[in-house]
C-alpha cells in the first residue's frame, strides 16, 4: 500500500487571492508579511508557515513554520491544519506526537482537504497514532480519491482488490485502478494488466493486459506468461458456461455462484441487473445465501441503489426460514425507514430467539421510547440481558444507566465495573467515558494518569472528543510548566 502524498500541490494559488492595498501576498516584503502574521492575518499566517517549511523566501525553520502554522491552524485553515500534522508526523519543528498528529489531520480532513483525508485513512489504515481501522481509511480513501487524489485512488482501489476494509469487489477496483492508471501511476497501471490478464472484474482481455503491463513498464515477465494465462482462462470460461447451463436448468446452487460472479466481477464484467436476477432466482427456491444477499444489496445500497422496500421485502421472505438474523435484518431496516412500531414488532421476534443485537436494540427503542412507550427499566433488563449474550455494545449502554440512574438505582461502582468491561472490549465511548469519570471523580478519586489513559485509548480509534481533551490538557501542563519556568 502506498504511503506517499503530494504537499499541498498548488498551494499558493490561494495566496493570489489574498489582497493587501493592491498587493498579493508573495509582491509584499517578508516583514509586512509578519506585520499582517502578527494582527492575527490567517492568510498571512499560512503563508509564512509554509514558507518557513519549504525555505521559500526565507530561510528554512521548522520551528517557525510550526510557530505560524499553529496560530492559521487554531483559527481554522485547513492547509494550516494539513501542515502542522505533518510537522507532528515528522518531528520537524516540534517533538513527533502522533496524537497531535491525528488531531490535526482530523480537523482538516472534516473540512474536506483531500491530502488531509488521505493522511488520516493511512493513519487508520496502518495504525499510527490510532487502531488500526481499514473501514474508516476506505471511507476516508474514497472522500479523497473522488477529489482526485491519485494516491487515493490506487490505494482505495488496493483495498477493494483486496477486500481490506471494503468488500471484495473487483469491478470497483477496476474502476479506480483505471483512474489511478490514467494519471500515470505505473503500480495502478501493472495492476490493471493483471486484472485483465486474470478475468478480475473483467472479461478476460489479454490485449488490454498487455497494453497496461507496457504501460507500467515493469512487467516483462507478465507479458512472457500472458499465453499461460490464455489456457487459464479458457478454463475458467468453460467453467463459467457450464454452471450458466446448470443455472437455467434450476439448480440453486448455479443459480447463486453466477449472480456472485455478477456481482463481482469474477471473470466477467460487473453487471448488478444481473447478478440480482439470479440471486432473485436462488431466492425464489428459498435459498437462504441469496435471500440475505438481496436485503443487503438493496439495504446497503451496494452495487445497485439504496431501496428500503426491497430491502424489507426481501428479509420479509427470510422472516420464514426461522433464522432470526432476518427479523433483525428486517427491524433494522424498519427503523431507518421511521417505521419504530414494526421496528418493535421484529426486533421482539428476534429477542426471543436470544439474537443479542435485536435485545440491545429493543431495549434502544424502550430506552428512547421509540414505537413503543418510554420505559427504561425495561431498557435496563434488556441491556442486562445482552451483556448475558456478550453484546459488547451493552456493557456501555448498562454503564449509561448506573451512571444516570436510568432504569435502576444510580451505582457508579457498577458503572465503572462495566465501562471496564467495554474499554477492554474496545468500545471507544466507554472508554472516553471512563476517561472522564477519571478526570472528573466520579464514582472514583480523581487519577489524571488513568484518565489520560483511557482518553489515548479512545483517541486512538479516532474520537474527537478524546483529542481535543487530551490537547486541552497537553496545553494546561505546557503553560503550567512555562509559567515556573520548566520548560
Amino acid at each position: 500500500m502506498k504511503n506517499k502524498w503530494i504537499l499541498f500541490l498548488m498551494s499558493f494559488l490561494s495566496f493570489t487571492q489574498s489582497h493587501a492595498q493592491g498587493f498579493t501576498l508573495e509582491e509584499l516584503p517578508v516583514s509586512a508579511i509578519i506585520e499582517r502574521g502578527n494582527a492575527g492575518n490567517v492568510a498571512s499566517q499560512y503563508y509564512l508557515a509554509y514558507s518557513y517549511y519549504t525555505g521559500q523566501r526565507v530561510g528554512q525553520d521548522f520551528e517557525k513554520a510550526v510557530y505560524w502554522a499553529t496560530k492559521a491552524a487554531e483559527k481554522g485553515n485547513a492547509q494550516a491544519q494539513l501542515l502542522l500534522g505533518n510537522c507532528y508526523k515528522d518531528g520537524k519543528g516540534v517533538r513527533q506526537d502522533k496524537l497531535n498528529t491525528v488531531y490535526w489531520y482530523t480537523k482538516a480532513a472534516e473540512q474536506g482537504l483531500a491530502s488531509a483525508q488521505f493522511e488520516l485513512a493511512n493513519c487508520y489504515f496502518h495504525g499510527r497514532g490510532l487502531k488500526e481501522n481499514p473501514q474508516k481509511a476506505v471511507e476516508l480513501y474514497k472522500k479523497a480519491a473522488e477529489a482526485g487524489m491519485v494516491e487515493a485512488q490506487y490505494n482505495l482501489a488496493s483495498c477493494y482488490y483486496n477486500g481490506t476494509g471494503a468488500p471484495l469487489d473487483f469491478s470497483e477496483a477496476i474502476k479506480w485502478f483505471t483512474k489511478a492508471a490514467n494519471q500515470g501511476d505505473k503500480n495502478a497501471q501493472f495492476n490493471l494488466g493483471v486484472c485483465y490478464s486474470e478475468g478480475n472484474g473483467c472479461v478476460p482481455d489479454l490485449q488490454k493486459a498487455a497494453y497496461w503491463y507496457k504501460k507500467s513498464g515493469k512487467a516483462q515477465a507478465e507479458l512472457a506468461r500472458l499465453y499461460e494465462w490464455e489456457e487459464y482462462n479458457k478454463d475458467v470460461q468453460e467453467y463459467y458456461r457450464q454452471t450458466l447451463h446448470d443455472a437455467y436448468l434450476g439448480n440453486e446452487k448455479a443459480q447463486l455462484a453466477i449472480a456472485q460472479a455478477y456481482a463481482m466481477g469474477i471473470a466477467r464484467k460487473q453487471e448488478p441487473d444481473k447478478a440480482i436476477y439470479w440471486y432473485a432466482k436462488a431466492a425464489e427456491q428459498g435459498n437462504a445465501t441469496a435471500i440475505n444477499n438481496l436485503g443487503i444489496i438493496y439495504m446497503t445500497g451496494n452495487i445497485v441503489p439504496k431501496d428500503l422496500k426491497k430491502a424489507i421485502f426481501w428479509f420479509e421472505k427470510g422472516t420464514h426460514l426461522d433464522n432470526p438474523k432476518f427479523d433483525y435484518l428486517l427491524a433494522t431496516c424498519y427503523k431507518e425507514d421511521g417505521q419504530y412500531e414494526k421496528a418493535v414488532e421484529h426486533y421482539t421476534k428476534a429477542a426471543a430467539k436470544q439474537h443479542p443485537e435485536a435485545i440491545r436494540c429493543l431495549a434502544d427503542c424502550y430506552y428512547f421510547g421509540r414505537g413503543v412507550e418510554q420505559n427504561q427499566e425495561l431498557a435496563a433488563q434488556g441491556y442486562f440481558d445482552a451483556t448475558q449474550l456478550d453484546d459488547d455494545y451493552a456493557f456501555f449502554l448498562l454503564a449509561n444507566c448506573f451512571l444516570e440512574g436510568h432504569g435502576v438505582p444510580q451505582d457508579y461502582a457498577a458503572a465503572l465495573e462495566l465501562l471496564q468491561i467495554a474499554s477492554d472490549r474496545g468500545i471507544t465511548p466507554a472508554q472516553y467515558r471512563l476517561g472522564r469519570c477519571y478526570e472528573e471523580g466520579t464514582g472514583t478519586a480523581k487519577n489524571l494518569q488513568s484518565a489520560i489513559y483511557y482518553y489515548t485509548k479512545a483517541a486512538e480509534s479516532g474520537d474527537l472528543k478524546s483529542l481535543e481533551t487530551l490537547k486541552a490538557i497537553n496545553d494546561s501542563i505546557e503553560m503550567e510548566m512555562k509559567k515556573n519556568g520548566d520548560l
